[in-house]
């Protein structure tokens, strides 16, 4: 019996833990973020839930698709609609957008984009999962599956 509760206790530590790091992952970090973003003069969307925009962004590509354009048209808003109503909404250079739990800046003024490209260090591209960039390189192409095959477990 005492084993017992010494199990349930320690499953419950464990689910509490992995609840904890779930939780400041979906909402403490990212609110955290964007108060930081918004201190420093960002605008943009409120943070939701763990999905950020992605169901405005689904929702808006679905709309996009369903209108045919004119040869005469911009094809901007027809291509990445979110973006464009995102520039036409925040008004400014700089504004952020959220993909999940992650802010996304998007940048539009033409002198700063080239200051962030001169200084590339200094603007770094998030890094992936290794799991999901091998697993994806190994779907993309045989040769790689091959070789990646054997690495995931059945």
């Amino acid at each position: 019996m005492e084993v017992m509760m010494g199990a349930v206790v320690v499953v419950l530590l464990v689910l509490v833990a992995y609840g904890w790091r779930f939780f400041n992952w979906v909402w403490l970090q990212p609110k955290a973020m964007e108060k930081c973003l918004r201190e420093q003069g960002l605008t943009g969307n409120r943070y939701r839930f763990f999905f950020g925009d992605l169901k405005e962004m689904v929702q808006m590509a679905n709309q996009a698709k369903r209108k045919p354009i004119k040869l005469t048209d911009s094809i901007v808003p027809s291509v990445i609609p979110f973006n464009y109503s995102s520039t036409k909404t925040y008004c400014g250079n700089i504004f952020f957008t959220w993909l999940g739990p992650r802010p996304i800046v998007h940048v539009t003024d033409p002198p700063m984009i080239r200051q962030i490209l001169a200084n590339y260090n200094q603007f770094q591209k998030l890094r992936g999962n290794p799991l999901t960039k091998m697993l994806a390189k190994g779907v993309a192409s045989d040769d790689a599956w091959k070789d990646h095959q054997s690495c995931i477990p059945c």
